[in-house]
């Protein structure tokens, strides 16, 4: 990526401008997730020949307008304006309140689920109990009263 767009020196430059595109105009980026290891993945942000030109637009007008406005006018339609603080903000907390619905429905759920193994649970420690309580082996189960007193 750094090679197609001149005016990028570095992989830090790069993500400081992709984040500063996301937090100015709303725009996202394709993520991709790559696995390194067993347990462990790698992000990575895939960009298209349209990204590369308007990061290239960037680099070519951050100098006369500054970073900020570069990429605001990079990464926003004509007809379109850049996305407030105060709309972002409001989408965030709308996202907020839905996953906070989410999270409460899971956790009773898990609370619903809890209760029912516990209750597995007692069931099954009152029949261990009952078990212990009988005669041992089968043998003694179906012996007669006259075996017994042999």
């Amino acid at each position: 990526m750094i090679s197609f767009v001149e005016g990028l020196s570095s992989i830090t430059t790069l993500k400081r401008w992709r984040k500063k595109a996301e937090e100015l105009t709303g725009v996202t980026f394709k993520v991709e997730q790559i696995r390194i290891g067993r347990k462990s993945t790698q992000t990575l942000y895939t960009f298209t020949d349209e990204d590369i030109q308007k990061f290239q637009q960037v680099a070519d007008t951050k100098g006369k307008l500054g970073l900020d406005n570069a990429i605001i006018n990079a990464f926003t339609d004509s007809d379109k304006q850049p996305v407030s603080i105060s709309e972002r903000v409001g989408v965030l907390e709308q996202e907020l309140a839905q996953q906070r619905i989410d999270f409460l429905s899971r956790i009773n759920y898990l609370e619903n689920q809890n209760r029912q193994f516990q209750t597995a649970i007692t069931d099954l420690q009152v029949q261990l109990k009952r078990i212990e309580t009988q005669p041992k082996g089968l043998r003694k189960l179906f012996q007669s009263e006259n075996d017994k007193h042999r």
